[in-house]
């Protein structure tokens, strides 16, 4: 999946170097590279496309980001008071309208971010890019760190519990039987797709199913595109630094998945989708 999905990314990564690279590239992003491309009247049709899927594609975003805050601040999350203590009293208790209060406060926060105005949104970005490279290292030390322990599965995990009942499961450490019981594809059910009651019926995913998903991770080369007239030099600044963008995201994953696999058991990886916590 990683090469599959990297193979496509690449692909337009190089030609869009070969655009900016035989033209001079000015303010506008992507919609003056499209212009440029294919003239006025089909890259204004190419742009409202582009921009209408930039809109579903900022709705996914903030569904991602959402559903990865609720299991820290949802009902009973790990970051709140258990019960009905706390900050935890105040949430909803449906959880419709608790995904729906933190969607609105992050669309709330961007439109912000938007109205200020370019400046923001260029220092917002470098906050979350040192927020999130932080996160990253310090999943990939924490690897390194951690003894053989049991983890407590999810409370919203019914598929387990039908399986294992109170069961815990297992993070074994860096251990060669550990890598060698993951190195091999096994498709099951993914358990969040249950309802919150856990009613409802689910069948084992796919390939196709697991690549929707992973192939979120490896788009967002417009980055740098997007960007074109803030930059110096644009014409080499944004192959040189997409490509090299890549190329660090490409060994993340690589290292990601290794220390994953040396270290968590199937049943960890399949039945607790936060277990890099």
């Amino acid at each position: 999946m990683l090469a599959i999905g990297y193979t496509v990314v690449v692909s337009t990564v190089l030609s869009i170097s070969a655009i900016v690279t035989s033209t001079t590239v000015e303010g506008g992003g992507v919609y003056f590279l499209v212009s440029r491309s294919v003239g006025p009247e089909f890259g204004g049709a190419i742009g409202v496309i582009f921009y209408v899927a930039n809109i579903f594609g900022c709705a996914s975003y903030v569904t991602g980001f959402v559903e990865a805050a609720e299991s820290n601040l949802g009902k009973g999350g790990s970051l709140l008071t258990a019960g009905t203590s706390g900050l935890d009293a105040l949430l909803p208790g449906d959880p419709y309208w608790r995904d729906f209060l933190y969607t609105t406060a992050v669309l709330v926060f961007c439109l912000g971010v938007v109205l200020v105005g370019a400046n923001l949104f260029a220092k917002t970005t470098a906050i979350i890019f040192v927020l999130v490279f932080v996160a990253i290292f310090a999943a990939l030390f924490s690897f390194g760190f951690s003894a053989e322990k049991n983890i407590l599965p999810p409370s919203d995990n019914c598929v387990w519990k039908a399986m294992q009942g109170n069961a815990t499961l297992t993070y074994t450490g860096f251990a060669w039987s550990t890598f060698t019981s993951n190195i091999l594809p096994n498709f099951t059910a993914d358990y969040t797709v249950l309802a919150n009651d856990c009613t409802g019926t689910i069948s084992p995913v796919d390939f196709q199913y697991v690549f929707a998903i992973f192939f979120n991770g490896c788009i967002g080369i417009m980055a740098g595109v997007n960007i074109s007239g803030d930059l110096k030099d644009p014409s080499h600044a944004i192959p040189q630094g997409t490509l090299f963008a890549l190329a660090v995201t490409f060994g993340i994953y690589i290292l990601l998945f290794t220390f994953s696999a040396f270290t968590c058991t199937r049943d960890l990886l399949i039945h607790n989708v936060n277990y890099l916590q």
